[in-house]
């Protein structure tokens, strides 16, 4: 059971964090907001891209309850990606109704510079930040770390129907 205390240091440490990351995404955000503008793919096909560099290859399905929108939508989507090489669609060998989707390196490469983008964000506002105060920021974040997901990203997939996040 959790305590008072306990409920209050967890939303005082998701207030911080929301301050570090808003600060950061009101420099990403516009980056963003361009790179989508000056591309040929939309945000919820950037979505997508994000999803399966994540997460690994998905099926049309995982991808439209992903992404909140039908299969047909979801399928019309995937089929732009592919066709500006973004993506592959492989058709699944046991069930030939089933297609995978994954993502190529023309589609890593759209994220490469929004983590480069990131790292020089994020290391522009700690920058302040005393050394010594620093250290040991990094020493809990890596301590933290082992905790977190890696393999894929904590969010509503069919194989997860009940993430209390979303």
């Amino acid at each position: 059971m959790t305590t008072e205390t306990e409920n209050q240091e967890q939303r005082t440490l998701g207030e911080l964090m929301d301050q570090l990351h808003g600060l950061a995404t009101s420099y990403i955000f516009p980056y963003l907001s361009k790179d989508i503008r000056y591309s040929s793919y939309t945000f919820n096909q950037y979505n997508i891209l994000f999803f399966l560099l994540k997460c690994g290859p998905q099926t049309i399905s995982m991808i439209a309850k992903q992404s909140s929108v039908s299969h047909n939508a979801a399928s019309k989507m995937v089929d732009s990606l592919v066709k500006n090489k973004m993506v592959r669609r492989v058709t699944d060998k046991k069930d030939h109704r089933k297609k995978w989707v994954s993502i190529t390196a023309g589609g890593e490469n759209v994220f490469r510079s929004l983590k480069d983008l990131t790292i020089r964000v994020y290391d522009s506002l700690l920058s302040g930040v005393p050394d010594e105060l620093k250290a040991e920021f990094i020493e809990v974040l890596i301590k933290v770390n082992c905790y977190l997901p890696h393999d894929r990203m904590d969010i509503h997939t069919p194989e997860n129907e009940n993430n209390p996040i979303l």
